[in-house]
């Protein structure tokens, strides 16, 4: 039996601020009634993603001090998230550029053209993602909502992308890859999720500073790399291999455990550069400060919360139980799926 250990995510981040907003059951409630009246996927099947990936638990320890209305849309934007995700890791739009690309056409289209919006046959998720938005800009100022919405397009847009790379079997450099990720990763909406959280109206001039720009892309390295270290049993079960684990594997011709071990120190390289451009943040006037003082307090509580989930949730890393404590977590490298691409032969779990 094949096993890889998974370090300690949870207790590297123990710098951050870690919180959870208790009262989200309601939210979640809502969330889940309000997703199942378009019928993307059975209710059995929702349940099971949902129990799986505990998203509920995840609006509320990434946005702590949420209020109720902010909360919901908080997990309702994490639905969608996996409702769009899922089909493209695991169904037909996997492998297939064509479906692929007329899918993203059409959910960019409901995004950025909210007033002449059509409901599309056989594709009830569009609809969802449309309702949303517009939910969302009656809870945004004008900024926030032109970035998040600029943000989603970014992010289906690479999505698609990432899907031409597995089609074709490409596998860039480390840093190649990086650069990739941090779109892929779905960070930039979660980061105006947590202006809206925190009803604080974040200045374009303060986002675009190239401080500030260099911490959000740190806070999205940190949370990239322990989103690649938790996924990789899943993906290479499936025959999926566009993963920083996989590509140190290519690059560093080392095996499976030496590449989780080497994103390891990226990751801690990634938590110590935060903690040091964190102290260097610009003074602008008082009320800007305070703005951007509550801004980087959620962004905190977003890097820690996601090192939580991780770990909480059974979405990556399967049930706790089978795990072992956080700090010795060995896992059982899971089988390759029937009809999954082979491992390429770069990609090894012994020496």
């Amino acid at each position: 039996m094949t096993t890889i250990r998974i370090p300690d995510l949870v207790g590297a981040v123990d710098q951050f601020r870690t919180a959870v907003c208790y009262d989200y059951e309601g939210a979640l409630r809502a969330g889940e009634e309000w997703f199942a009246r378009y019928n993307v996927m059975s209710p059995t099947k929702l349940k099971a993603v949902h129990n799986s990936a505990k998203v509920g638990l995840l609006g509320a320890i990434i946005y702590p001090l949420s209020d109720k209305k902010s909360l919901r849309l908080a997990i309702d934007m994490f639905i969608l998230f996996m409702a769009y995700d899922d089909p493209f890791d695991e169904d037909a739009l996997r492998l297939d550029e064509s479906v692929a690309t007329e899918f993203t056409n059409t959910v960019v289209s409901a995004l950025t053209d909210t007033e002449n919006f059509q409901p599309v046959p056989n594709l009830p998720v569009i609809t969802a993602y449309h309702d949303f938005v517009v939910r969302l800009r009656a809870e945004s100022t004008a900024c926030a909502y032109k970035r998040f919405v600029d943000a989603m397009v970014e992010w289906i847009l690479f999505i698609q992308k990432q899907i031409e790379m597995r089609v074709h079997n490409k596998y860039p450099a480390i840093e190649e890859y990086v650069l990739f990720r941090r779109v892929t990763v779905g960070m930039k909406p979660c980061f105006v999720m947590v202006e809206i959280s925190r009803r604080i109206d974040v200045p374009d001039s303060v986002i675009q500073h190239p401080t500030i720009r260099v911490l959000l892309d740190i806070s999205t390295d940190i949370v990239l790399l322990i989103n690649d270290i938790c996924s990789f049993n899943k993906e290479q079960a499936r025959g999926d291999y566009f993963n920083i684990v996989s590509i140190v594997c290519i690059e560093k011709k080392i095996p499976v455990q030496s590449a989780i071990e080497y994103v390891f120190v990226m990751f801690e390289s990634a938590i110590r550069r935060w903690l040091d451009a964190r102290a260097q943040i610009p003074k602008f006037d008082p009320q800007t400060d305070e703005i951007v003082s509550k801004y980087f307090e959620g962004l905190e509580y977003l890097i820690g919360g996601f090192a939580h989930w991780h770990w909480k949730a059974e979405r990556y890393l399967g049930p706790q139980e089978c795990r072992g404590e956080v700090k010795n977590a060995l896992i059982k490298v899971l089988p390759l799926e029937p009809g999954s691409p082979q491992m390429p032969a770069d990609i090894r779990y012994n020496a």
